[in-house]
């Protein structure tokens, strides 16, 4: 990969997402560096000082002199010593800020990343969204763009390492300029053969990126299929399968751990004889005062693990690179998929109040080329009346539903509300004018209230409760110790199948539709709570038109337009 190219294309929309801020951090990282830089060459003074030594011709105390002669300050210990004290309390206090500053940025940049991609997700297409993988997308938003996080860390952390690394480097030229330039030389050749580690470690991210997504897939295949695994024993199964990419998982971590390692040894071995060939020929050839040469050998101990530091930093940011590139690659599909998509439709705008009929004139459709599943289908839904659609499973009662709902669209032919063409119809309009109860209903880890409402503000307590009367929900409500505010989680155990689908019809009624479709859902239910349904239905079919799926032919007697859609 071309490391240099994927890195800066990074930090420019990592940069462009906060320019003032991130040119802050920039700043900081400078002040950082040349404090902790001058701190520790502020102690080539105070040690001579202490020796008792001539100053000598440092260079570093020849500028102290110059600056202090300049503004009429005499050289002391005290002064050197305060000096010293308020770089250090510099140092710390800018290494404060520029954590914080760094820490907000990084967050505020990966949540805008995650809230994108929902937000581009949850307008897709139908179509689109039906025919994916749901994993793929639960894994990007909860695992994959935390290491964004982390990535962006690690990015920063570079050009922080990368300045002090060049500050300290000017420093020790200013102190020694042969003995630097050997080290520094030293350095480089090392680091360059420390690269292919960092190529070796891109691969292996990628590697990492699909073992976890798979880890997560599995568990999840299990989790979807919890009560088939328990009836029919399949536990073993699920734990093989699971337990394949757990270990596969391991060994790769296991992998860029000893990637991560080796050069991080090698440099340490590396850098310790180095330093220790300068120390010799110093002591053996140099002319430095002693103090002058400990803040040299100080500097270069702290110039290689700079180095160091640089390198497995690279490491990590191309460990992670790979969710970034993931990442990215859905986010540019999902806007490619939006390009002419709307903003998010307000709950409770414009209706559209159904008068008189549905009509399919015509329609054919099918999900693949060739091989339809309707072909020049002719209908006509009354309205304000119970329209029952009836087939075996698999013959295209939903597929039909989903075309009443304008979320796919017909291959020929037209679908008329009212003798309009849907698709002339304002889609938001006509999707605020539907209300949607399936088999199994589903619901949200948040309060009653707000699974009810579905974040529609102006439904008040009093409309919640007299529709839940309405639907013979009330009671078991009433009940509940929290009533309202009683906290629901997706599957919501707490109630009964036919409670669930009383719930699941009130919330329907709240949205005051004008279609109510029904798909199969009396089919879980026993006798009693099934025919509860079907008076709550008989009492609305004044009101709202009502289209119900079933493979029930015991049903037939209580539509008032029945369609066998195997006869069509």
């Amino acid at each position: 990969m071309n490391n240099l190219k994927k890195i800066f294309s990074l930090y420019s929309r990592f940069f462009r997402f906060a320019p003032g801020r991130n040119t802050g951090i920039f700043l900081t990282n400078l002040l950082n560096g040349l404090s902790q830089g001058v701190s520790i060459v502020a102690l080539i003074p105070l040690l001579q000082m202490l020796e008792k030594n001539s100053l000598g011709s440092n260079k570093v105390f020849a500028i102290l002199i110059d600056v202090t002669g300049w503004l009429g300050i005499t050289i002391s210990i005290e002064l050197i010593i305060g000096l010293y004290l308020v770089l250090i309390l510099f140092n710390a206090l800018i290494s404060y800020a520029k954590s914080i500053w760094q820490s907000d940025v990084q967050q505020e940049f990966t949540a805008s990343i995650r809230s994108d991609i929902f937000s581009k997700l949850i307008r897709s297409d139908w179509m689109y969204l039906s025919g994916q993988n749901r994993n793929e997308f639960a894994h990007i938003l909860t695992s994959e763009i935390p290491n964004i996080t982390a990535l962006n860390f690690h990015l920063l952390s570079l050009l922080s390492v990368g300045i002090i690394f060049i500050i300290y480097v000017v420093l020790a030229f200013l102190v020694s300029f042969y003995f630097t330039l050997f080290v520094l030389v030293c350095g480089l050749v090392l680091y360059s053969l420390m690269n292919r580690f960092i190529t070796r470690t891109y691969a292996a991210g990628k590697d990492n990126f699909f073992t976890n997504r798979n880890l997560y897939k599995q568990f999840d295949d299990f989790w979807d299929t919890i009560k088939f695994a328990k009836i029919h024993g399949t536990e073993k199964y699920h734990y093989s399968r699971f337990d394949e990419q757990n270990q596969q998982f391991s060994e790769q971590r296991k992998r860029m751990v000893r990637l991560s390692l080796t050069p991080q040894t090698i440099n340490t071995i590396t850098s310790a004889v180095i330093i220790s060939v300068v120390v010799y020929a110093g002591y053996k050839f140099g002319n430095m005062s002693l103090s002058s040469f400990l803040i040299l050998i100080l500097l270069f101990a702290r110039i290689f693990p700079q180095l160091m530091k640089m390198h497995t930093t690279y490491m990590q940011i191309a460990t992670l690179f790979p969710s970034y590139e993931h990442t990215m690659a859905m986010k540019k599909e999902l806007e490619t998929l939006l390009k002419d998509a709307a903003e998010f439709r307000d709950a409770t705008s414009s209706k559209i109040t159904l008068k008189n009929e549905i009509a399919f004139d015509e329609v054919s459709f099918g999900y693949i080329t060739g091989k339809p599943l309707f072909e020049n289908l002719s209908i006509v839904i009354p309205a304000r009346k119970i329209t029952g659609i009836t087939g075996p499973s698999g013959i295209g009662k939903t597929t039909l539903m989903d075309l009443f709902t304008g979320l796919l669209i017909p291959v020929q032919g037209e679908i008329t509300i009212d003798g309009t063409n849907l698709a002339e119809i304002d889609k938001a309009a006509w999707h605020n004018s539907i209300a949607y109860v399936p088999q199994d209903s589903v619901f949200t880890n948040s309060s009653l209230r707000g699974n009810l409402t579905m974040g529609n503000d102006r439904i008040s307590d009093d409309r919640i409760w007299q529709i839940l009367e309405r639907v013979n929900a009330g009671e078991f409500v009433r009940e509940l110790a929290m009533g309202l505010d009683t906290e629901m989680s997706n599957n919501a155990q707490q109630f009964s199948g036919g409670e669930r689908q009383r719930l699941a019809i009130a919330r329907a009624l709240l949205r005051e539709p004008t279609l109510l479709l029904l798909d199969e859902v009396t089919n879980t239910l026993d006798s009693k709570n099934e025919q509860t349904i079907i008076n709550i239905l008989l009492e609305l079919k004044n009101e709202i038109t009502i289209i119900m799926i079933t493979h029930k032919k015991d049903l037939v007697q209580y539509f008032d337009n029945p369609i066998d859609i195997k006869k069509l």
